[in-house]
């Protein structure tokens, strides 16, 4: 993935979220991952999907991603 910004949520609380092609792109498609897995599980397919007009987000659901500690 090109990119890993995070944003705040309302109630303060800081996510990732991955994206790519997302310069010029006309459409838009968003990869969740499943309960137990994290953004990265998406890093070796999404090379794989030929969409290079669509901008392509993979969320990262809370408790989840690099860095996570419970």
């Amino acid at each position: 993935m090109s990119t890993r910004p995070q944003f705040t949520t309302d109630d303060g609380l800081s996510l990732h979220y991955k994206s790519r092609n997302v310069q010029g792109s006309s459409k838009a498609m968003v990869l969740l991952h499943r309960g137990h897995e994290q953004a990265d599980r998406w890093d070796t397919v999404i090379p794989s999907l030929t969409m290079t007009d669509t901008a392509i987000y993979v969320w990262e659901a809370r408790d989840h991603g690099p860095g996570f500690m419970r």
